[in-house]
């Protein structure tokens, strides 16, 4: 008589096998579908580099109140902000200074406009940014004579910004 089936040994070695991928794989796309949501907030607020580099040819500074600060178009607040995308319910600018907290003179004494990002409560993968909090994802300062785009750093959290950032 043939027997067919497989031994007990066999279906162990197979599950650990599916075991050892898991332990791999699951951290690995957890990091990829988080560095995939947070890289839509940052593309929504370099969205609005047009618009800050045309404001500032037109009146050679950043825009420094909150009325210029609408003219970008997304809002001044969280209340008023009407941007939006899939992961993040507002964009929003707001006006400020010593928006990067740099060590540079430029940094320190210039005005500065930064974008900041609210999930709406939801959890942004695995993200260490509490839900419902407001995240500032970077900012513009006024640097050689036009603005210029840096990316907040989040410590611990900056393996899931883009690898394009530039810090201060």
């Amino acid at each position: 008589m043939k027997q067919q089936g497989f031994t007990l040994i066999e279906l162990m070695i197979v599950l650990a096998i599916i075991a050892i991928l898991a332990v791999i794989a699951v951290p690995q796309y957890l990091t990829y579908t988080t560095k995939t949501k947070v890289a839509e907030g940052y593309y929504m607020a370099l969205g609005m580099k047009p618009a800050i580099n045309m404001f500032y040819q037109a009146n050679t500074k950043l825009p420094a109140t909150d009325d210029e600060v609408l003219l970008l178009g997304c809002g001044n607040s969280e209340a008023s902000s009407t941007c939006s995308g899939e992961y993040f319910t507002t964009l929003w600018a707001e006006h400020g200074t010593n928006c990067g907290g740099g060590t540079t003179a430029t940094a320190i004494a210039s005005t500065c406009v930064s974008i900041h990002v609210d999930s709406g409560g939801e959890d942004i993968g695995s993200l260490g940014v509490p839900a419902g909090d407001t995240a500032k994802i970077g900012y513009y300062t006024d640097e050689d004579n036009r603005p210029k785009w840096y990316c907040n750093d989040w410590g611990d959290d900056k393996k899931y910004q883009p690898d394009t950032c530039v810090y201060e």
